[in-house]
């Protein structure tokens, strides 16, 4: 069945359609919608309207004065255009000029909030609901929207407020503090932590060489004061920041009831499209005691940090965080139940971070698996299972680091009939759900090429919001993303491994170098140090670069930039840079 519906040339990419029209669309794929240039509310009227209340796909947000042909422009819109009935002429966009905004009493909900409770008032006027919460505001008829997003994070924010400005009308819900894990939970207040563990070790390096660190001290309280200074204000000015842009913010746990509808609270919201943005939680580990374990959001807000610590699997968050324990004055432990940690990076590097963590006071126990936690008077006792043999050992607290999951499990995704797996929801390559086309997932809720990465997450989102908002498929672009483990000093990552280069075909020219004693190194009194440069040789192009070294997580911007446009090494050589610096040890290693 093919329904036209008009659409106004005049305004960028703006089609109207009944909610109900938009629903159906998404459950059936026999609906087609279709849709007829129009310059006029009568030529409008002539194609035809399909219910009283109406919605913008890939345009704003509008509802019909309770008679068919009512039209909505909330950006910008010609003389002839109407907002609300074909009697008003007027334009209600703050960003329009002021002869064309009106003020209508027509309305049947308040435009930023959805609360029906204004339907007499000038939709541009204060609404007495002031942006409430959910659990605050009261609804007589379903929230009709052109995105629903679920998940406030850096994704979900991105989307949702590229979406906005393009005059979609957004919602957007958490059941967690706006902000997400990166900015609350992760790696912002790591790396605040991170600091104070640098600064120790830094004078450290220089004792002997003019400085004395014998009255240096760790006051982790304060640190962690220093750190709630940036992460409490986050979620207010996020979703202030939000509601500014045009966004609507909802509080409470999202759950499909249909495959256009999310519910909150018993409230009903129907949709054209939702975003799933809901980042990862860490995995069941299932051995007794599991209960026992704190997991890296409660790390990070710890008052105290005791001395004998334990980290569970050996992950970004187990060495991450025992670097900083360990400056700080703690004794950690790492247990990983494989014979190398870190599978993704370089296992040459690898191994010369667990020699510089050592001497710090890391200790790694590789092909080692818990087997069980028990609560004792004095703190923990950890089961152990090293190579067949039992062990236990105690500890004053143990940590999660053994993987995060998709947090997808109480979305109700089977309402919705979203396919989803391990690695998270089903996507195409443009991101969009495989069994939902109204559906579409990003950053770790969405099972793609992409690396768990934060910035992985907010390009994915912009492609998705890009898909939505013209019905395309664009691909992202994961060419040259760099990770970076932020232990002291940092590892990172780019391009292929050596041994994946192989394996493609590949006539790889590996240029190794050992930076411990380089200038750069030598200034700050540092001991360890080395790159790894995988050159095509065919091209002279650059497919891997594999880094450890104080201030490497910088350098390897540089070499993503090179990577992402294709350029030599030898292109990439002829840059000037300044000098003494990290950057310019680049033209070396290459």
């Amino acid at each position: 069945m093919e329904i036209t519906l008009p659409y106004f040339d005049g305004c960028s990419n703006w089609t109207v359609a009944d909610a109900r029209l938009v629903t159906l669309a998404a459950q059936r794929p026999d609906v087609v919608l279709t849709r007829q240039v129009v310059d006029t509310v009568e030529e409008a009227e002539r194609v035809g309207f399909h219910g009283s209340r109406t919605i913008l796909i890939n345009g704003a947000d509008m509802f019909a004065a309770g008679a068919p042909g009512g039209l909505g422009c909330r950006r910008y819109m010609t003389p002839e255009g109407a907002v609300g009935s074909p009697a008003s002429k007027s334009c209600i966009h703050p960003s329009a000029p002021a002869e064309r905004r009106g003020r209508r009493r027509t309305a049947t909900v308040c435009a930023t909030s959805g609360d029906p409770s204004r339907v007499s008032a000038p939709i541009n006027a204060k609404c007495q609901c002031s942006h409430a919460t959910l659990s605050n505001r009261k609804f007589d008829m379903p929230q009709n929207y052109d995105l629903f997003v679920i998940g406030a994070g850096m994704a979900g924010t991105a989307a949702a407020t590229k979406c906005s400005s393009a005059g979609w009308r957004v919602a957007i819900v958490d059941a967690l503090p706006y902000g997400g894990t990166c900015a609350l939970r992760g790696c912002d207040p790591k790396k605040i932590l991170r600091r104070g563990a640098e600064i120790v070790e830094s004078a450290r390096l220089m004792e002997g060489k003019g400085v004395d660190s014998n009255g240096l001290s760790f006051n982790w309280a304060e640190l962690m004061s220093h750190k709630h200074g940036f992460t409490d204000p986050v979620p207010q000015s996020m979703e202030d920041n939000l509601r500014d842009q045009g966004v609507e913010t909802l509080h409470g746990r999202a759950s499909f009831t249909g495959p256009a509808q999310v519910q909150i609270s018993g409230t009903t919201f129907e949709t054209s499209k939702v975003l799933i943005a809901t980042g990862a939680t860490p995995r069941s580990l299932n051995f007794p005691g599991e209960e026992h374990l704190i997991d890296s959001t409660e790390f990070l807000n710890l008052e105290n940090l005791p001395a004998r610590i334990v980290f569970v699997g050996g992950g970004f968050v187990s060495f991450e965080f025992a670097h900083i324990a360990a400056r700080a004055g703690s004794s950690p432990v790492i247990f990983d139940r494989g014979e190398r940690p870190l599978k993704s990076f370089d296992a040459d590097l690898v191994e010369l971070l667990i020699d510089r963590g050592a001497e710090a006071g890391v200790e790694v126990r590789r092909g080692t698996s818990i087997t069980g936690v028990e609560k004792t008077r004095a703190g923990y006792r950890v089961h152990l299972d090293e190579g067949g043999s039992p062990a236990t050992i105690d500890a004053d607290l143990v940590v999660h680091g053994a993987g995060r999951t998709p947090d997808l499990s109480r979305l109700n995704l089977e309402a919705a009939d979203v396919a989803y797996g391990k690695h998270g929801v089903v996507v195409a390559e443009h991101l969009q759900s495989t069994t939902n086309p109204a559906v579409y997932a990003a950053g770790d809720s969405a099972d793609t090429a992409g690396l768990p990465l934060t910035p992985v997450a907010v390009f994915e989102a912009k492609v998705a919001a890009s898909n939505m908002l013209n019905s395309g498929f664009t691909v992202p672009d994961y060419a040259a993303t760099p990770t970076a483990l932020f232990t002291i000093p940092e590892l990172v990552r780019l391009g292929m491994l050596e041994h994946e280069a192989r394996d493609n075909g590949l006539n790889v020219d590996v240029r190794y170098s050992d930076t411990s004693k380089w200038y750069s190194n030598y200034r700050i009194g540092e001991t360890a140090g080395a790159a790894k440069i995988l050159i095509d040789k065919s091209t002279q192009r650059i497919i891997g670069a594999h880094l450890f070294g104080a201030g490497y997580a910088e350098l390897a911007n540089t070499f993503s930039l090179a990577m992402k446009h294709g350029l030599t090494a030898r292109q990439l050589k002829s840059m000037t840079p300044t000098y003494p610096s990290v950057g310019s040890d680049l033209s070396s290693m290459l």
